[in-house]
């Protein structure tokens, strides 16, 4: 018997080692997009999860998360594991129906939602190892399509900043859709130390993305889905998540002008790129992009980190670490509770974007979560109206698939996970001022 279990009336345990294919097959089908927590004494600690699948010898396999962090093997025909699943109907199932899917997820950074089940995730680990290979080649093969023109850059910019959690990706999802622009996607972000070459692989291989507005993580399934394209600020610009000075390279730098000066002869619309950390680097992107916009996705506070505090245990099972953006400061609240720690990060990097802003209002729009979600469609026009005015020719998808509205989430301050977040938050504007955003709606 597993450790920690209880009978309870939304609970039942399942013994696996004398349970039927139908009983098994049907507790794992009610378990698949639940959270659970099993345990087993002598196991080595796993990182990841997945749903049950069949090993080579017929034996069934889950890797889970933690408390404490372990891989569970579960044998349906011999052990002594057992599960906890919500006693609810569902329909009969076959092992087949079961397996019917890719079950094996493997070890990854942060949880895959139901929706990726269906891409293939070869595509996903051939994608990380050509990343890492030498594109020394690919580069040399690519010179000849550069324009010789560097600076400036023509390539108009449309930037999308703000904390994590805040709204970042569907306001990025939401663009790809209601403006006329070019983005990079996943596939063409493979290849993102040689842009101009990714985005004529890209235009070849992948058909026109069409937004379910789902994400993990800010991660958009598809290799057609907008990339957040980390390393491509990275590599390039030296831009990073964590906040610091920018110190690229001369040579670097240069040819980062003409890859964005040949995509603008190629393409001719503006360039849409949703990375988090852009708001640490405005005066930097206004000096390299002279005609760009920057679009602040901004939520209260108390919202986005009690969200960041869920979404650090589910990406890196550990509500004490760092994760996503990381301002300058935040190190200095490395030994306080978790509440702290989620605090302090989001109004740091509020209080960053805030310096950034103050430089730059004259290219900056405002972009309050709950706006955005009432109506979508207006947003989308508001930015297309400052994009003009800002010297941007960009145009309006004349069918949009864009919903009415989208449902904005927010968290209540008298709950029991928000008090100790709002009581950190308090505490650091007290201390440290105000910032732009929003304690609470």
């Amino acid at each position: 018997m597993a450790e920690g279990l209880v009978n309870t009336p939304e609970f039942r345990v399942l013994e696996l080692a004398t349970c039927s294919k139908q009983d098994y097959c049907q507790a794992a089908l009610r378990m698949r997009h639940n959270e659970f927590w099993w345990y087993m004494r002598g196991l080595a600690p796993y990182r990841g999860y997945s749903r049950p699948f069949p090993g080579p010898t017929g034996r069934w396999w889950y890797c889970v998360r933690p408390r404490p962090v372990c891989a569970e093997r579960l044998e349906r025909t011999r052990g002594t594991s057992s599960m906890v699943v919500p006693d609810q109907p569902v329909a009969d199932v076959t092992e087949r129906d079961l397996t019917r899917e890719p079950a094996w997820r493997g070890c990854q950074s942060h949880p895959l939602g139901p929706h990726e089940e269906s891409e293939p995730m070869i595509l996903r680990h051939l994608g990380r190892l050509v990343q890492r290979c030498d594109m020394g080649l690919l580069r040399l093969a690519e010179r000849p399509m550069l324009t010789k023109d560097a600076d400036p850059i023509l390539q108009p910019l449309i930037a999308i900043a703000g904390p994590p959690r805040s709204g970042t990706t569907v306001t990025y999802q939401l663009l790809t859709q209601g403006l006329d622009v070019w983005f990079m996607n996943n596939l063409h972000y493979i290849l993102y130390r040689t842009p101009v070459l990714g985005y004529r692989l890209a235009r070849l291989l992948t058909r026109p993305y069409v937004s379910d507005y789902r994400s993990v993580h800010g991660f958009v399934a598809g290799l057609n889905g907008p990339a957040e394209a980390n390393l491509f600020w990275q590599h390039w610009c030296d831009l990073h998540l964590e906040e610091r000075d920018p110190h690229p390279k001369p040579d670097r730098l240069n040819r980062f002008a003409r890859e964005m000066n040949t995509l603008w002869k190629l393409d001719g619309r503006p360039f849409l790129a949703g990375w988090l950390a852009h708001g640490f680097y405005i005066s930097f992107l206004l000096e390299r992009f002279p005609r760009s916009i920057i679009i602040r996705t901004q939520r209260d506070m108390l919202s986005t980190a009690v969200s960041v505090l869920r979404a650090r245990r589910r990406a890196i099972r550990d509500d004490r670490l760092r994760w996503s953006l990381c301002p300058r400061d935040v190190e200095e609240f490395g030994h306080g509770s978790p509440a702290e720690i989620a605090a302090a990060q989001v109004y740091l990097v509020e209080r960053a974007f805030d310096e950034q802003a103050r430089q730059s209002a004259h290219c900056l729009l405002a972009a309050p979560y709950a706006e955005v979600c009432a109506d979508p469609q207006g947003f989308v026009h508001q930015v297309a109206h400052f994009a003009r005015r800002r010297g941007i020719d960009v145009t309006e998808v004349a069918q949009p698939n864009i919903p009415q509205a989208f449902t904005a989430s927010k968290v209540q301050p008298d709950t029991e996970s928000a008090r100790p977040v709002l009581a950190a938050l308090e505490a650091l504007i007290a201390a440290k001022g105000s910032v732009s955003a929003p304690l609470t709606l």
